[in-house]
């Protein structure tokens, strides 16, 4: 008799998600584990939709991985995943469905997450008060998921190619998405003062991407052809000077 497995693809969630299915594809066959779960819920035609946010590592890569906002089907029992995970190992999947759906189950623990061994070394042991100083998709509501992956969509709209800079880069999104979608980007340097964030970008992302702990003005002048810099200027002393030292690291036209 063929098993009934626990989850199911939807190709329209693939835009809620940080990596493509080339990207996913390629890290198929390294050692995945569960890192963090977040139970949450949507609305969907004015109905509370339960959804779950899934970190998994790749400890020989020392890579994260996020899948966001998977709908829990209560009727069917299942998983649905984006078509982006397709190429991941089906006994993974299917696992990892039963998983979630017996913890699902048995708590229905909205907003909580659940953090294993590995998290708390990567994401350090203070990690809920630090959630309300930066955004980290996947492990808050995905009202603020949406909102940083629809500022990022923007930006890779008018970055085709050439160096990067990101100031205040945060926990890496901004790279990791740009990067896996504008091949064309040849350098791709991320500042931040926060060492928790920094240290939890270069988990996201690959080595090819540098991030810098420090002020901007540690950087060499005419270095980069884009600078971008989300929701910063706001909370900078002088916006003006601030934005000069952006103009400082821009290469002549």
């Amino acid at each position: 008799m063929q098993s009934i497995r626990n989850y199911d693809f939807d190709s329209h969630l693939n835009r809620r998600q940080l990596f493509s299915r080339t990207t996913l594809r390629l890290l198929s066959s390294a050692d995945i584990e569960i890192c963090t779960i977040r139970f949450d819920a949507l609305l969907k035609g004015g109905v509370a939709q339960p959804h779950v946010d899934i970190y998994f590592y790749l400890s020989e890569l020392d890579r994260l991985i996020p899948a966001l906002a998977l709908p829990i089907e209560y009727n069917s029992q299942r998983i649905i995943w984006p078509e982006v995970f397709a190429d991941w190992p089906a006994t993974l999947l299917d696992d990892v469905s039963r998983y979630v759906m017996d913890l699902w189950r048995a708590n229905q623990m909205s907003g909580q997450i659940i953090f294993t061994e590995s998290a708390r070394m990567i994401f350090g042991d203070a990690i809920e008060r630090r959630l309300s100083e930066f955004p980290i998709p996947g492990l808050q509501n995905y009202w603020t998921t949406a909102q940083m992956l629809s500022r990022y969509q923007w930006v890779t709209e008018q970055i085709e190619s050439g160096r990067v800079l990101e100031v205040a880069a945060g926990s890496g999104f901004g790279a990791a998405w740009l990067l896996d979608r504008r091949e064309g980007i040849s350098t791709y340097v991320g500042v931040d003062l926060d060492d928790t964030a920094i240290r939890l970008a270069k988990h996201i992302n690959t080595s090819l991407t540098k991030f810098h702990l420090g002020p901007i003005e540690e950087l060499p002048d005419g270095d980069f052809d884009w600078i971008l810099s989300l929701e910063t200027i706001e909370h900078t002393a002088d916006p003006e000077e601030f934005l000069l030292t952006l103009k400082q690291r821009l290469a002549p036209a």
